[in-house]
């Protein structure tokens, strides 16, 4: 799966995201033991929180106020099939 942003402020941020059933590849989120169970990618503004702790998968342009810290979040763990192959 891909996720691409389409409209950003002036920035030189990464735009593309590439999902794969393991997760965002490239994630810099702090993992959480029900991420491998859920299976999903959270996009807000806020980089780190004051525990320490990177909530966001992608993390949009802090200026911008009409996106709140986290945002929304994207539920994969259903998108991707498996593959079965023939013998």
């Amino acid at each position: 799966m891909k996720i691409e942003i389409v409209k950003q402020s002036k920035s030189k941020e990464q735009t593309t995201f590439l999902v794969t059933p393991r997760g965002m590849v490239g994630s810099l989120r702090t993992p959480s033991p029900v991420d491998e169970v859920h299976g999903d990618i959270t996009i807000g503004r806020q980089a780190i929180n004051e525990e320490g702790v990177r909530p966001n998968d992608i993390t949009l342009s802090i200026s911008d106020l009409a996106i709140s810290r986290t945002h929304c979040r994207i539920i994969y763990s259903f998108g991707f099939k498996s593959i079965k192959r023939r013998v």
